[in-house]
């Protein structure tokens, strides 16, 4: 199969972007965004200026009263999922899995609110979707490093996360520290000069996590045969996450602000 080009591929998302249920104009976006009036008791659109308007709350009401019981099924016991093992020489492994992605779900997380969210989200629209993801988050550090020897240096500097904004040598005698000129005529007088380095460099740490949230019914598309969201059902070809942006969070998050500002 030939490969495609980005048009071809843009083109092909645009249409399951317009077919997918969930879009802004298909029906179930609609009965969503009437179930989610009921439950924040807007009024209906039919009120007569001037007489009396009744805001029915009956919808907030019951899906709070049914939140406790959801709440507790998933969140009373201590893990929220644990691993088993399928022999006696994975204890260990499921043990620690179980520890790991409780840690990442419930503290490393807000996990009790994603929670809330995804079940009031079910209870309210009939959707709820969670989503997980891995973000690398980095950061740069300016660093400042002296009287490095040689070998200190190149070990400093063959980090690939290491960039040398600055970098001066030097050369010490048993006496007093001379600029790298000075070190030469002291060496041709047969003076000891051991090199040291002075260097500034940009450290750059890299913070890989994994994530998860609750989305807005809204923000998620499927294509409208799909059975479930499993890669080996043949019936689900596309899902999507799609969100609205503002250019400065883009253009933050690294794209582009020359496409960016053309796709405005």
């Amino acid at each position: 199969m030939a490969k495609k080009d980005e048009e071809e591929i843009a083109a092909i998302i645009a249409s399951h972007l317009q077919q997918a249920v969930g879009d802004q104009d298909d029906e179930l976006t609609a009965r969503r965004a009437d179930n989610l009036a009921r439950y924040q008791g807007e009024f209906y659109g039919d009120e007569i200026n001037g007489q009396s308007k009744v805001m029915d709350r009956s919808a907030l009401e019951q899906v709070e009263q049914a939140m406790p019981s959801l709440v507790r099924a998933f969140l009373s016991t201590e893990n929220i999922g644990i691993f088993e093992p399928n022999s006696p020489d994975q204890e260990e492994q499921a043990a620690q899995a179980t520890d790991y992605v409780n840690h990442v779900l419930m503290q490393d997380s807000d996990g009790f609110r994603i929670v809330l969210d995804w079940l009031r989200s079910s209870l309210i629209t009939g959707t709820a979707v969670c989503k997980l993801w891995w973000e690398e988050n980095v950061e740069t550090h300016d660093e400042v490093y002296s009287g490095l020897s040689e070998g200190e240096l190149q070990q400093l500097i063959t980090d690939d996360d290491v960039e040398v904004l600055e970098h001066t040598a030097f050369g010490a005698t048993e006496t007093e520290l001379l600029e790298a000129n000075d070190a030469m005529v002291a060496a041709l007088q047969d003076q000891q000069v051991e090199v040291t380095h002075e260097v500034k460099i940009r450290h750059t740490v890299r913070k890989p996590r994994l994530k998860w949230e609750a989305l807005p019914p809204e923000e998620f598309l499927v294509n409208k045969m799909a059975r479930s969201l499993d890669e080996n059902d043949h019936t689900f070809t596309f899902a999507a996450h799609r969100q609205l942006r503002t250019v400065q969070s883009l253009i933050d998050d690294g794209y582009d602000e020359d496409l960016v500002m053309q796709a405005n």
